[in-house]
This record gives C-alpha cells, sequence and structure tokens, in this order.
C-alpha cells in the first residue's frame, strides 16, 4: 500500500521562513505606497486651497482678507475656513490630510493636534469661526491684512517671490506666526504629540509646522497658488513674512529627524 508523503517539520520550517521574508518584505513597500499616496492626496487638499484663495483675492483686488475672529464682529464669518467657504465645493474633504483625520486628543481649550492627529473636533465651534473647527492645516497669518501699520504683512497676492510665500501648510494648529529669527529656534526633539508643542510660547510658533508627516516634511501652498512638499530644515528658509531673516539649514542640522 502507497503511503502519501508529508511535510517533514523541517520542509514546514522552512516554508514559514520564507513566507515571512517575503512578508518583511511585502509590508513595508505597501505602508510606503499607502503613504506616498496620502502625501499625493494632501497636496490636491492644498492645491483646493490654493485656488480658493485665488478666487477671493480676484474678488477682492487682489487683496487678502481681513485676520479677526468672528467674536465682536458679526458681520466677518470667522476664521479662514468660513471665509473661503464661497470658493469651494466640500469643505469636510479639505479639512485634513489624510494621514491626520482622527480628532485631537488634547483634552485642553486649544486642541492642538499632532503628526497624525488634526487640532479640533467635528462638534467643535468657537470664538474663531461660525462653522465646524477643525482640521489638520494651519494659516500663515502673516498673509493677511490686519488694518494696521504693521508692514510685515503680505496683504496682497502681488508679491516678490510669492513662491516662498507659505500660506496654508500641514499644521498641530489652526494658524501660526514665526517670529523673527532669534525666536525660532530648532525643536531639540522630534515633534509627534500634542503636548511636545506649548502653543502660547512664541518660539513654537513655528513648531506648529516642525512635524514630520510626510518623509521627513510637511506640504504647503504658496501665495503665488503653487503647492509643493517643504522638508523641515528648509522651513527656516522661507520668507515667512517681509524683513523675515531667513535662514538655510541642512539635515545635519536636525539630528533627530531620522
Amino acid at each position: 500500500m502507497n503511503r502519501r508523503k508529508g511535510f517533514t517539520l523541517i520542509e514546514l520550517l522552512i516554508v514559514i521562513a520564507i513566507i515571512a521574508i517575503l512578508l518583511s518584505i511585502l509590508i513595508p513597500a505597501v505602508q510606503r505606497a499607502k503613504e506616498q499616496a496620502q502625501a499625493a492626496m494632501c497636496q490636491s487638499n492644498l492645491k483646493q486651497w490654493a485656488h480658493a484663495v485665488v478666487m477671493y483675492t480676484q474678488e477682492h483686488k487682489n487683496r487678502l482678507w481681513l485676520h479677526c475672529y468672528a467674536s465682536g464682529h458679526p458681520t466677518l464669518p470667522g476664521d479662514w475656513m468660513e471665509i473661503l467657504r464661497p470658493y469651494y465645493a466640500d469643505l469636510d474633504e479639505m479639512r485634513c490630510c489624510p494621514r491626520a483625520k482622527r480628532p485631537s486628543e488634547d483634552p485642553g481649550g486649544e486642541r492642538r493636534g499632532s503628526v497624525d492627529t488634526c487640532w479640533g473636533n467635528p462638534e467643535d465651534v468657537t470664538e474663531s469661526s461660525r462653522g465646524g473647527f477643525w482640521g489638520s492645516y494651519g494659516l500663515n497669518r502673516w498673509v493677511t491684512n490686519p488694518n494696521s501699520g504693521d508692514d510685515r504683512f503680505f496683504r496682497r497676492t502681488t508679491e516678490e517671490g510669492a513662491g516662498d510665500i507659505p500660506v496654508f501648510m500641514d499644521s498641530t494648529h489652526w494658524h501660526f506666526s514665526p517670529h523673527m529669527h532669534g525666536f525660532n529656534p530648532i525643536p531639540p526633539k522630534k515633534l509627534e504629540h500634542y503636548s511636545d508643542i506649548d502653543i502660547n510660547a512664541p518660539i513654537s510658533q513655528i513648531w506648529r509646522v516642525t512635524i514630520d508627516r510626510h518623509f521627513g516634511g510637511v506640504n504647503s501652498s504658496f501665495l503665488d497658488g503653487t503647492v509643493r512638499k517643504v522638508f523641515l530644515w528648509d522651513l527656516w528658509s522661507l520668507k515667512w513674512f517681509r524683513g523675515y531673516e531667513r535662514t538655510f539649514y541642512t539635515p545635519a542640522d536636525l539630528p533627530w529627524l531620522n
């Protein structure tokens, strides 16, 4: 009588080892492909926001909007999402980078975000907005019109070097205002959790966008309507406001990045 030959224990272990090796190669590749798709969708969102800014300024003689809270200004809609609402189709689809759709885990009033969470929660309505108040992009407040004599603000889209002036960017807060070079130090460690950033400290303004959300950088739209990825070490080289002292760093200056 013929006896059916089965796998020996050694053969079975070899097969399991081969499968494990294949999985160890395949899973990182699949994860990277997923992250690349998220980064591409993030840039698509920012392109829509950039287009909304262009349409707004075309209707307002190239002038950017007044920056203020909705509270105390009954004729104004509030934050930038509400101001630009007439110029896009679906706000909720554009609020968040696909990498950071989860609501904020910060129990405090600021509802700070992180690398993989948005700022705020869908049920939030604050003095900053009359609509929903959450997202994972922030506004460079230097590109608004403060109705003051501060000539550091970019009040119009017709600015020299507009391709280096950030407007919207992956962020842990709904806005940011980087200060002069001396008040914008490089973070001493990688910023991942909302508690890594003191929202009220002036030096943390640029830290709100110093998050490794997309392969060592963040996505940003610019005043000329373009969108691109900005590596974290290049954040200090952007033209944040008129007179900003641009500094050019290299990856070696951020040893915690890798």
